[in-house]
């Protein structure tokens, strides 16, 4: 394979010109798989939060917000992450690279600043029980989505102007800091939230109305955690490797460094189907209502197809 890198436009992506025919088409399965994944089980949490007029909590806004921008990620990001890969896989293409980028950084962004919310939601509901309402108002929320999706549009841009620029490393540097910010505050406000629920509970006065709070609020917690542990991590630490050895590592170990740096991102997608999952799990209503009309949609699938059959059958 020969290399046709530009060395003058730097990407996220521009490792991918040293990978291997098995490595790009893992590459490609694995995102394809995660892609559908994250379009039916996201698809099933906004379909069940409409169904089931869940929708005046702020939380389950937020879920649902989260959702929709998690199909976005996969029909977007993932399909032009696919194209790239497959079209694009020996050699540098500036601009639908700076594109595939761009949209990866939005909606990956996105995706983490709404968890980040929905953290702060559930802290501010615990701690203010009785003037929840009042604190949490329609118009803050509106702000804080708008800061959202303004602070992801603005570090897609950073991106974007890092390669345009050549600057990208330093891009990487702001925007990872950034990125430790939030994950850190991500931590803290699951963990504020889980003992303000904690201390709640052990007031006889607030035990029988938080006891049902206490056991969701500790299991979303925890397993939200563990997902962003799982999905992000490996991508955080071959990151800061890469960064480190790149320039000095060649052959056969520069290969692999740039297929692991890769596999993280695919990794980091899998995050957005790991959250519908949890929310599924233990949102009851929702989980009813995505299995019924599932049920419903099946049968209704094998009957027709039991019908068609006696037909063809009638006919000979």
């Amino acid at each position: 394979m020969t290399l046709q890198i530009d060395t003058e436009c730097e990407t996220t992506y521009s490792g991918k010109s040293y990978l291997n025919n098995g490595q790009i088409i893992s590459l490609i399965t694995l995102n394809v798989t995660v892609m559908i994944l994250n379009l039916i089980f996201n698809s099933a949490v906004i379909y069940g939060l409409i169904a089931t007029k869940q929708l005046k909590n702020y939380s389950l806004k937020l879920i649902l917000y989260l959702s929709i921008n998690d199909c976005c990620l996969a029909l977007i990001t993932q399909t032009l992450f696919t194209v790239m890969l497959a079209k694009f896989e020996d050699k540098s293409h500036c601009d639908f690279e700076t594109i595939v980028q761009f949209f990866a950084i939005f909606f990956t962004h996105i995706s983490a600043y709404i968890i980040a919310l929905i953290g702060f939601d559930r802290y501010i509901h615990m701690r203010y029980l009785n003037r929840y309402a009042q604190v949490m108002t329609k118009t803050r929320v509106m702000i804080m989505q708008a800061a959202v999706v303004l602070l992801s549009l603005t570090q897609a841009m950073v991106y974007v102007l890092g390669t345009q620029l050549n600057f990208l490393s330093k891009a990487k540097r702001i925007t990872v800091g950034i990125d430790a910010v939030i994950a850190i505050s991500v931590f803290t406000l699951y963990i504020m939230t889980v003992r303000v629920v904690r201390k709640h509970s052990k007031r006889t006065e607030c035990r029988d109305m938080l006891e049902t709070v206490d056991t969701t609020v500790t299991r979303t917690a925890s397993r939200i955690l563990t997902a962003i542990v799982i999905c992000y991590i490996p991508y955080i630490i071959v990151s800061f490797a890469h960064a480190a050895v790149s320039k000095k590592w060649d052959g056969i170990k520069k290969q692999w460094l740039e297929y692991a740096l890769l596999l993280g991102f695919v990794l980091t997608y899998c995050n957005s189907f790991v959250n519908a999952i949890i929310f599924l799990s233990l949102n009851k209503k929702v989980r009813k209502c995505v299995t019924n009309i599932t049920i419903e949609r099946w049968r209704e699938y094998t009957s027709s197809d039991h019908e068609n059959t006696d037909t063809d059958t009638t006919r000979m």
